[in-house]
Order: C-alpha cells, then sequence, then structure tokens
C-alpha cells in the first residue's frame, strides 16, 4: 500500500482496525507511507490495533522509510493499544524512518504499560528499528523503552524467545 500525508498534524497508516470481536490481519505487505511536514509521534503506523476484542496479526510485512520536516515526528510499523489481545506471530515489522529530534522510529509500540493483552502466542517476528540507540527503538510504551531485542525479549518472556532483529534485503 501507499500512502502520504503532507500536513503537520497528519496521521498515516497501513492498517486501521479499530474494533469488532476478531480481527485476522494476514499476508499483508505495507510500504511506501511518507508523511513530509508530519509533526505527531507517531504520525505514521505501518499496522495500528485500537480496539476490537482479539486480533491475529501474522505474516505481515511492514517497511517503513519515512522522513519529515517535523522535529517530533515519529513512526511505528505496529501499534496496539493495550485493551485487544494481541497474537503477533511471523512478521517483518522493519522500520528505518529517521525521527525527528525528539521523535522516535519503532518497531513495536503499545499504548501503555500492561502485557496481559500481549499473547503468549506472540512469537517468530523480525523487529527491526535501524541502529539501536535513544530514538531507535525496538520496543517504545511511552514509559519505557528498548534499544534491542534482547531487551525487549527480556521484557516479555517466555513470548517472543524465537524473534529476531535483522534488516532484510528488500529488493525494488
Amino acid at each position: 500500500s501507499s500512502n502520504n500525508g503532507s500536513t503537520a498534524a497528519c496521521f498515516v497508516y497501513g492498517i486501521y482496525n479499530q474494533g469488532g470481536t476478531t480481527a485476522n490481519i494476514y499476508n499483508n505487505f505495507i510500504s511506501g507511507l511518507g508523511a513530509n511536514a508530519a509533526t505527531n509521534n507517531p504520525a505514521i503506523i505501518g499496522i495500528d490495533i485500537v480496539g476490537g476484542t482479539t486480533s491475529n496479526v501474522c505474516y505481515n510485512t511492514v517497511f517503513l522509510n519515512a522522513i519529515s520536516s517535523g522535529s517530533t515526528f515519529g513512526s511505528a510499523a505496529l501499534y496496539a493499544y493495550v485493551t485487544p489481545v494481541l497474537v503477533l506471530r511471523n512478521n517483518i515489522l522493519v522500520n528505518i524512518s529517521t525521527p525527528g529530534a525528539s521523535g522516535y522510529t519503532v518497531a513495536y509500540r503499545r499504548s501503555g504499560v500492561s502485557f496481559t493483552s500481549y499473547s503468549s502466542n506472540s512469537n517468530n517476528n523480525c523487529f527491526y528499528a535501524g541502529v539501536p540507540g535513544p530514538g531507535n527503538l525496538i520496543f517504545y510504551n511511552g514509559t519505557v523503552s528498548d534499544e534491542t531485542l534482547s531487551a525487549f525479549q527480556a521484557r516479555v518472556a517466555p513470548k517472543d524467545n524465537l524473534s529476531f532483529s535483522e534488516n532484510p534485503p528488500f529488493s525494488e
């Protein structure tokens, strides 16, 4: 998919799920999202899980590579609210966007600190957010941030024990 926003207050989503009982989000390739003047953090979200009871997010590829003139610009390959149960399996979540000075480039972002709705069946994912650093995070929830996969795996153990971090060689 491809979608671009050009205003400071824009939000750009690849997939936006806000409700329903069970959402099955399978076999999607999301890329080409941009927001050249965005100031939101995050302004670009590959897959956004806002509501519903359960979201099965499996076998998807998200590749974000955006830049914005906004100093607070941020992006997330996946953003999940803490309310719906999230089953995250066999996904490639790559975000190599350039964050604003006070923004974040995140592979997996949550709306809060609770992991009770992050299913124990979540595993075998590729999380990548560029060279680890304060603005490039594997995981972020507004309170804590994990720059490395091992820090994230320790936080959610035993979930994601077979997940890995690498920048796959996508061809254009």
